[in-house]
């Protein structure tokens, strides 16, 4: 069970990531 909610909380964090590094890339930061 911890597991799972620790795997699910990386994806997370990786897709929030990701998300911000599209907002720098429109924003023109890249």
């Amino acid at each position: 069970l911890f597991e799972t909610h620790l795997r699910s909380t990386a994806i997370s964090d990786s897709v929030d990531l990701i998300h911000r590094l599209e907002i720098y890339a429109t924003s023109g930061h890249l």
